[in-house]
């Protein structure tokens, strides 16, 4: 038998799901925004660095520096652009803050 859980447990629950699940949709949106392949791409690979959608969120709406103060969001509506975010996220991955 499961155990029981107290009712403000639950409340707390069920306020953190949701607002993982409004995250979730606002990055899916965000990601829709973007050209075909960019979607994949970028989505997959901002997932795999953030680990959760609301890191990677931020990440996405946060204008960079190595970007030339764009968002990658702005820049990765091309392919050029894509490629470009693509290579912050690499530069990232080792080592380099961007």
């Amino acid at each position: 038998m499961s155990p029981q859980i107290d009712p403000k447990q639950r409340r707390a629950l069920l306020r953190g799901i949701r607002a993982e699940i409004r995250i979730r949709k606002k990055f899916a949106c965000v990601l829709e925004e973007l050209p075909g392949g960019a979607k994949t791409a970028l989505g997959d690979e901002l997932r795999r660095l953030f680990r959760t959608d609301g890191a990677a969120l931020k990440w996405l709406l946060t204008s960079a520096p190595a970007l030339g103060g764009r968002t990658p969001h702005e820049v990765a509506r091309t392919p050029d652009g894509l490629q470009e975010v693509l290579g912050v996220i690499k530069g990232i991955e080792h080592g380099n803050v961007m």
